[in-house]
Parts: C-alpha cells; sequence; structure tokens
C-alpha cells in the first residue's frame, strides 16, 4: 500500500514516541493519519489496549 503525506504526517507517523500529538489546521489531513494509524495498530498489535483522546471547545 503506498500512502501520500505531507511533511507534518510524516513525521507524527514516523515518530517513536510512546505519546504523540498532532496539532495541525483545517485540511492537513489530522483524520487520514489518525486513521491510517490505527490501522497500523490494529495489524501490527490486534490484542493491544490503546486510546484516542480529542478535546473540543465550543466558543
Amino acid at each position: 500500500m503506498k500512502v501520500y503525506a505531507n511533511p507534518k504526517q510524516i513525521k507524527f507517523l514516523r515518530s517513536r514516541a510512546r505519546r504523540k500529538t498532532f496539532n495541525a489546521g483545517r485540511g492537513s489531513g489530522k483524520t487520514t493519519t489518525l486513521g491510517f494509524k490505527v490501522g497500523m495498530i490494529f495489524d501490527r498489535f490486534p490484542r493491544s489496549k490503546w486510546g484516542l483522546v480529542g478535546l473540543t471547545i465550543w466558543w
């Protein structure tokens, strides 16, 4: 599978940190990047436990 990513997405996907943050603006590919990462986790660690947390701000 070939994935096309911008430099910020590549930096996030290559990071070996245990906890990661992907802070980006509108249209930067946050959903695509996180979806790809979740797919990688499902494939590589089928019995793992993990969480995805997001903060919503209402103005």
